[in-house]
């Protein structure tokens, strides 16, 4: 290493510098004349002035690393997007081989000639940007999120573990049972009092075995962007932790955030469902209101018509044969706090008798292939690390000929609503959350506007598409609502 290169000054410790990433190969940490806040260098530790100097053998580890820092950066930071480069020769204040990545936003006042500078000082200290950065760091396995395997998790919901192999429609009804766990097998225990399954996967749920560190759900807040918090390595965690303190007014407030679109697009995911009886998975349930809209859907009108001409004794009796020709429904939610308002839900509607809710993981269902007739899911794929593979778990457990369906969150596009949509998001949503719902909604309001763009960068509608076909699913169709702000989904799983 020349004694003069300040890089390899860093590499040995004698220069200081807040790194962001270091194996035997490179080290990457926070340039300390950033373009903007969280501006970060990458630099192989052999000492190479140009890109075509740098070993063939270190050209791959060093190009994946770039790609783990786009993300760490861009999804650390909240930011809209990134600019990667390396100067050769030209503007290369450091003849050392290094890789910028700097967060970028749409209307940041970047010039041509790389300025002005945004330093760093006490306001706005170097280690809570790093800490962000650090956090949002993807594993290092391949370029692209994979779930955790065998030798990195003793979650007993992950792959490697025996599944749940159970179903809850027993003796003819939905089924009045619950699975417990005991020793990572799976029991199941008929006519238990209790009306919801919550008991069915709590201790794998909350069992300490998810990939990742607690601090991943922790973040220190930065400058300018204060509350806003980026998708951690473990999604499960995190939505956990996000969704738990909302419950009692989560499905008021999103429908008053969502101007009332909330409701419309799931109505017109629900409309996609068939049959519209026997038995469906909704995952992603949360407070039930899309297991409820579906388990109310199969009542037929002669059952109300037969109510206004019968006394109310055969009127009422008749209501109930109607309602039981409707669906059965299975939730399933990752957070408890927000199955037991479902509960509270589905009781007060007198449909204990159709829906059950169970803790459990969209990644990892504890159900046998091919047993429900329908499937439908609600803003999830932002919450699993590897999409593509838990579209091929919800296609798993789904019959042939059966119907998927999905509502999602989208980013419309345009000169005029791509903005609008932008500035509402990133400003008007955490007010408004904060206004209606304390602390908590304004923590919700400052994720979803640049988790939601963070999403569709790495992962647009036509990638989502083709990830529902490679899952086994045909005829898949996608309806953009409300200007580009949600997207419904369907499709057939193949096979019948």
């Amino acid at each position: 290493m020349p004694a003069t290169c300040v890089f390899c000054a860093i590499i040995r410790g004698d220069e200081k510098a807040v790194i962001i990433l270091e194996t035997d190969r490179l080290i990457a940490f926070l340039d300390h004349r950033p373009v903007f806040r969280g501006h970060t260098l990458l630099v192989p530790k052999l000492h190479v002035r140009l890109l075509s100097d740098l070993p063939a053998d270190r050209v791959p580890d060093f190009f994946h690393a770039a790609q783990r820092l786009e993300r760490a950066v861009e999804d650390g930071l909240g930011a809209d997007g990134s600019m990667i480069l390396i100067n050769n020769v030209v503007s290369q204040s450091v003849p050392h081989l290094h890789l910028h990545v700097i967060p970028r936003n749409f209307k940041d006042g970047l010039r041509f000639w790389l300025g002005p500078r945004h330093p760093y000082d006490a306001a706005a200290p170097a280690e809570a940007y790093a800490d962000r950065i650090r956090a949002a760091l993807p594993p290092d396995e391949v370029p692209g999120l994979s779930p955790p395997t065998e030798s990195d998790t003793t979650d007993p919901l992950t792959p490697s573990a025996p599944r749940f192999r159970a179903c809850f429609w027993l003796g003819g009804g939905l089924g009045a049972s619950v699975i417990h766990r005991i020793d990572h097998e799976a029991r199941i225990h008929h006519n238990h009092p209790g009306a919801v399954a919550l008991e069915a996967a709590r201790a794998a749920a909350h069992n300490g075995g998810y990939r990742g560190t607690q601090a991943s759900s922790v973040f220190t807040p930065l400058p300018g962007h204060a509350g806003e918090v980026p998708m951690p390595a473990d999604p499960n965690r995190f939505a956990r932790d996000l969704f738990a303190p909302l419950p009692a007014r989560y499905d008021l407030l999103a429908e008053v955030l969502s101007f009332g679109q909330n409701g419309r697009w799931r109505s017109a995911m629900v409309d996609r469902v068939l049959p519209t009886d026997g038995v469906i998975l909704d995952v992603a349930s949360g407070t039930a209101g899309v297991a409820l809209q579906l388990a109310g859907r199969g009542e037929t009108a002669a059952s109300t018509a037969d109510a206004g001409h019968r006394g109310a004794a055969d009127g009422a009796a008749s209501a109930a044969d109607g309602r039981q020709r409707g669906a059965r429904v299975i939730g399933v939610d990752l957070t408890e706090e927000m199955l037991r308002q479902g509960y509270r839900q589905v009781t007060a509607a007198g449909r204990g008798d159709q829906v059950r809710l169970v803790v459990g993981r969209a990644e990892q269902l504890p159900f046998p292939d091919a047993c429900f007739d329908a499937l439908t899911f609600t803003y999830l794929l932002r919450y699993v690390r590897d999409p593509q593979a838990t579209l091929a778990e919800l296609a798993r457990v789904l019959r042939p000929g059966g119907t998927m369906a999905s509502l999602e969150f989208c980013v419309p596009a345009g000169a005029l609503w791509h903005p609008a949509w932008w500035a509402y998001t990133r400003l008007a949503l955490p007010a408004g959350g904060f206004l209606l719902g304390g602390r908590e909604w304004f923590r919700v309001g400052r994720f979803l506007g640049p988790n939601i763009s963070a999403h569709y960068r790495r992962y647009p509608v036509s990638w989502t598409v083709e990830a529902w076909q490679k899952a086994g699913l045909t005829d898949v169709g996608a309806r953009v609502m409300s200007l580009g702000g949600g997207l419904v989904m369907w499709g057939t799983r193949a096979g019948a």
